[in-house]
């Protein structure tokens, strides 16, 4: 398993040459601070990595529909649903440990309406956070990202949303508007999107200046942004068939520089100043 629950194990790094549709994405990445893959391409990368890297998906897709209402919407807002889970990982490794329960947090300079405070949410549920889905695209995260930057450990941010859209009034997958998460990279990953029109991801420079949008609209479409370099928006979600259930299911995956979650700063046992221990054989990895 890539994911482990003890949060305090000891970290192995184990260091993987990119293959070379990975090294392509990290050079895209690089060179214009976003990438963005089509959902048949991303499907193929993942089951190139791990034939049995989907074969949990229908689950993992369902969990979307088990959600909580999120309670924090200054806007008054109903139309968002979400879990969120913490985890880490050292630097140049594949293995993530999953920490104890803990608040969102989010500086006001990030999310004007919703940051300044500590929101708590209701975790990803074990059976998902554990699923193949989940570790391959958390694998992927980590070799693109890590790629870019091996010497950094990882704080992983993990969230489920569901944004439903309902008679004329529109929803908002991004009520704060234009923004940066206030992390180093992120990854956006289409689920489900079923009766609805709007909902385009649209990136920008630091300069606000328009470098790329996409309306994902297929599963597995998927969006690497340095989050350092690129604001980012979602136009608002307006439903199709008022007959019909509209809604928005996405996957993000925040990766910040450093460690925020261990105890005191505490490091796990038999790890160093930046976590580096090798391992010689692929533990850690399916």
């Amino acid at each position: 398993m890539a994911i482990r629950r003890d949060p305090f194990s000891p970290c192995t790094a184990i260091p993987t040459p990119p293959s070379a549709a990975v090294g392509e994405l990290c050079r895209k990445l690089d060179r214009d601070n976003a990438c963005i893959l089509p959902g048949e391409w991303a499907q193929s990368l993942l089951l190139s990595r791990n034939p049995r890297s989907l074969s949990d998906w229908d689950a993992f897709q369902q969990s979307w529909s088990r959600m909580p209402l999120d309670g924090f919407m200054n806007d008054g807002g109903r139309y968002r649903r979400r879990r969120f889970s913490t985890l880490r990982a050292c630097a140049s490794s594949y293995t993530f440990y999953v920490n104890p329960p803990q608040a969102h947090y989010q500086h006001l300079q990030h999310n004007w309406l919703n940051g300044g405070f500590p929101r708590f949410f209701a975790p990803v549920r074990d059976e998902i956070l554990y699923s193949r889905t989940m570790n391959s695209l958390l694998e992927l995260g980590a070799e693109v990202f890590g790629q870019l930057s091996p010497d950094d450990d990882w704080h992983v941010e993990v969230h489920q949303f569901r944004i439903t859209a309902q008679g004329t009034a529109s929803a908002s997958p991004t009520p704060e508007g234009r923004h940066r998460d206030g992390v180093r990279f992120v990854m956006m990953v289409l689920v489900r999107r079923e009766n609805v029109s709007g909902g385009t991801t649209i990136l920008y420079d630091l300069d606000d200046q328009r470098q790329a949008e996409v309306a994902l609209g297929h599963p597995l479409d998927l969006v690497l942004v340095n989050d350092e370099r690129v604001r980012h928006e979602v136009t608002p979600l307006i439903q199709a068939n008022s007959r019909l259930p509209g809604l928005r299911d996405v996957l993000v995956v925040t990766f910040s520089s450093g460690w925020r979650s261990a105890p005191t700063g505490a490091r796990p046992p038999g790890c160093g100043p930046r976590c580096t221990g090798r391992s010689s054989g692929p533990a850690g990895r399916r």
